[in-house]
């Protein structure tokens, strides 16, 4: 087990440290073109490795930050790139079952880490959890209101691309500043990452 563990271990670093390199290549390039897509299909492979494994070493070596860490950037990345195929939802009016099931997941994880921050205060860790899960819910409260109600705007779907995207980089970014971090410094970076990765637009 401590080896699949040590290995798990490397599969996220070397996962997060590619999705910090693919991100700036796939903005570099031309948006929508070919190599934006390629690059950018790789960047939401390498997010969700980081993510993935991220779940399972908290799982595995008991950690509620770096579970709440990996439940953002699983769904800033799973949004991100699903909100591609919603790009009539104006005119069609159907989600598919795995959006809803991605918005599900994420909001039910993050109302379950702001209770459990409220149970932690007045630890400043319970105050981190409470920040990090109302975050976490509102994004998902906004996704639910654009499902029941699609927006008019035809370029929502590009602002929700653009920004989660960012929000994810951000994310894998400040994961690998932790080491030179901070443990507030580092919190308080997710903090800022997420909120602006979402809710520039």
């Amino acid at each position: 087990m401590e080896k699949f563990i040590e290995v798990l271990r490397y599969v996220h670093i070397v996962a997060g440290f590619g999705g910090f390199i693919l991100a700036p290549v796939a903005v570099a390039v031309k948006h929508g073109g070919k190599f934006h897509r390629i690059a950018g299909k790789f960047f939401v492979g390498a997010m969700l490795t980081a993510s993935l494994s991220a779940l399972l070493l908290a799982y595995f070596r008991p950690n509620v930050f770096l579970f709440m860490v990996g439940i953002f950037s699983f769904y800033m990345t799973c949004n991100g790139y699903r909100v591609l195929y919603r790009k009539k939802i104006a005119v069609t009016k159907k989600v598919a079952i795995i959006d809803w099931t991605i918005v599900a997941i994420n909001t039910i994880s993050c109302a379950a880490l702001v209770v459990f921050g409220i149970i932690n205060l007045p630890n400043s860790f319970g105050i981190i959890a409470m920040v990090l899960g109302s975050i976490g819910f509102l994004l998902g409260y906004s996704d639910i209101k654009t499902f029941i109600k699609p927006p008019a705007e035809k370029t929502y779907w590009l602002y929700v691309h653009i920004s989660n995207m960012i929000g994810a980089w951000i994310a894998a970014v400040t994961a690998f500043s932790a080491t030179s971090l901070s443990f507030f410094a580092y919190c308080g970076a997710m903090v800022m990452a997420f909120a602006c990765g979402r809710f520039c637009h």
